[in-house]
């Protein structure tokens, strides 16, 4: 676990570095923004019968889409490889679609208009999640806008391979942690038969 940690902070300090340079543009030069619309909920299933349905946070696991729930209805949706972002509470969660998807009202895609900005911004917008809570509004379902998300200030820096890499290095740390923890519990087991 420490290794992890240490993974953690190091990318911590390089998100830092990289995303607090001069020169900044906002988020809609780079990328389309399309906000999700509920399906009506006689549409929603939960046997795999029509698209996969993301409306927040309880639809995204380590950064990826992992949706519950299906519709028959299709209003707004994402293509595999798009970054999805809640809107509503808590905001700023992010992820990338693993497949075709229909949005629901409490998630966007953005659709970066070059494939290579994909990554920048999905690390950028994993390094902005804390401030989201400037822009959060509302006492019980906290939530933002449209406007809101094309307005983020990006930096001009692209290059975030280093961070990216630091994901797959953390992401193979925790499988080998929780290996060694079930190896653990299984020799547990057997001690006591």
């Amino acid at each position: 676990i420490p290794l992890i940690k240490d993974c953690l902070f190091c990318r911590s300090a390089i998100s830092h570095i990289l995303f607090s340079s001069k020169g900044a543009i906002h988020l809609s030069e780079i990328a389309n923004v399309v906000m999700g619309q509920s399906p009506s909920s006689n549409a929603y299933n939960d046997q795999g019968l029509g698209m996969p349905l993301v409306q927040g946070n309880l639809d995204i696991s380590n950064g990826k889409t992992t949706p519950r729930l299906y519709t028959a209805e299709f209003n707004q949706m994402t293509e595999k490889g798009n970054i999805i972002l809640t809107v509503r509470a808590p905001v700023g969660e992010v992820a990338k679609a693993t497949q075709k998807v229909c949005l629901g009202r409490g998630v966007c895609a953005i659709i970066p208009h070059e494939e290579n900005m994909s990554d920048f911004i999905y690390q950028y917008l994993t390094f902005y999640k804390f401030m989201w809570r400037r822009y959060e509004q509302g006492s019980t379902f906290t939530s933002i806008n449209g406007s809101d998300v094309r307005n983020i200030f990006c930096p001009k820096v692209r290059n975030v391979s280093i961070l990216t890499l630091l994901d797959i290095k953390i992401n193979i740390e925790e499988r080998v942690v929780k290996q060694y923890q079930s190896q653990k519990q299984y020799m547990l087991y057997q001690m006591f038969i």
